[in-house]
């Protein structure tokens, strides 16, 4: 008997595997979405955090901070150039880890300028 085609059991195995590996990979996908989120605001947050430093300590300036951009985080300067971090009221969720991030690496702490 020569066969030119797939029979049906064949073709439900495919797809059952194919549903399996589906899956698997969709949330590795999106586990792995929510982690460059993460990674990529800790990341503005660093870089955010040296601008305000350096722009009050070279304009000696803290009404204007320059750090309006980060998603996750609030970042404000007082007068007597105390330069605090917080979390935003409003943020994503992915940013509760980013915000338990910051915090594992002192990143959020209050630093007199």
């Amino acid at each position: 008997m020569n066969k030119n085609a797939f029979t049906m059991i064949e073709l439900i195995f495919v797809i059952v595997i194919l549903g399996i590996l589906a899956a698997i990979a969709i949330p590795k996908l999106t586990a792995t979405r929510d982690e460059s989120l993460i990674v990529r605001e800790l990341s503005d947050l660093k870089t955010a955090k040296m601008d305000v430093m350096s722009h009050v300590l070279i304009t000696n300036d803290v009404t204007t901070v320059p750090a309006n951009n980060l998603i996750c985080f609030d970042v404000q300067v007082d007068s007597n150039k105390t330069l605090t971090i917080t979390e935003k009221s409003n943020a994503p969720v992915y940013c509760a880890k980013a915000v338990s991030d910051a915090n594992k690496s002192n990143m959020m702490e209050s630093i007199q300028l």
